[in-house]
C-alpha cells in the first residue's frame, strides 16, 4: 500500500489527540526532530516500504526498538503504531505491556506468559525496557527476566516471523553493558533501531 498525506495526517492525529485523550497522556508534538520518523512509522504500520518519502525506510519484517530520553514520545508512538496497524493494515496487531510487569510475573510465577508456547505465537510490545528490575532472585536462583524474554522472542522471530517491539530510554550500548552482548545483538537483528531526539519534552 502506498503511503499518502492523509495516512500521515491520520497517524499524527492519533498520536497527538486520540491516544493522549484515551490514556490521559500529554499530546505528541511533531517537529523537525521527529517528522521523518513519523512518516517512516506511518509507512511501517501500513506494511509498506514505498511511498513514505523518506530515506532508509523501515523493514516491515522486523519489529521496532524506539529509544530516547524521557518525553520524546516513545510510548505514544508505539501505541499509535498498534492502533494504526489495526485500522489500516493486514499486518499482525499487538498488545503492549510494561517490562516491569514481566519482571513481576516471573518473580511470582517463574515464567512469562508472553514467552510461553502460546504467547510466542503473537506479536507483542514491551514498554520501558531497562526500567524493570534487571535481575531478580526466585527461590535462590538469580534470573534476568527481560534478557530471557529477548532471547525467546528472537527465536520466534527467526522461526515464525513473529515481530516484537520495544521502547526504552537506553541505546544498544547500554543494553550490551547491562543485559549482555547476545541480547544487544539479537535486538539489533530483529528490530528497526530508531532513536527519538528532542531539544525539549515533546509532549504538549
Amino acid at each position: 500500500m502506498e503511503v499518502t498525506e492523509e495516512h500521515v495526517s491520520t497517524f499524527i492525529a492519533i498520536a497527538g489527540e486520540l491516544i493522549p485523550k484515551v490514556r490521559g497522556y500529554s499530546g505528541f508534538v511533531v517537529d523537525n526532530f521527529n517528522q521523518d520518523v513519523v512518516r517512516k512509522l506511518t509507512a511501517y504500520s501500513l506494511g509498506s516500504m514505498k511511498g513514505s518519502d523518506t530515506t532508509q525506510p523501515l523493514d516491515v519484517v522486523k519489529g521496532l526498538y524506539l529509544y530516547g530520553r524521557v518525553g520524546t514520545g516513545k510510548t505514544i508512538l508505539l501505541e499509535t503504531v498498534k492502533l494504526f496497524t489495526a485500522l489500516y493494515s493486514t499486518l499482525d496487531t499487538f498488545r503492549i505491556r510494561e517490562a516491569s510487569a514481566v519482571a513481576r510475573e516471573v518473580l511470582e510465577t517463574g515464567v512469562s506468559s508472553w514467552s510461553d508456547q502460546q504467547g510466542l505465537t503473537k506479536s507483542v510490545g514491551y514498554d520501558d525496557l531497562g526500567n524493570e528490575p534487571l535481575k531478580i532472585v526466585r527461590y535462590g536462583t538469580q534470573v534476568m527476566p527481560m534478557a530471557m524474554e529477548i532471547c525467546a522472542r528472537y527465536g520466534t522471530w527467526q522461526k515464525n516471523g513473529v515481530r516484537t517491539h520495544f521502547t526504552s530510554n537506553f541505546d544498544l550500548k547500554w543494553i550490551e553493558e547491562n543485559y549482555g552482548k547476545r541480547e544487544a545483538s539479537r535486538l539489533s537483528d530483529m528490530c528497526n533501531i530508531i532513536e527519538l531526539k528532542s531539544e525539549r519534552d515533546r509532549r504538549k
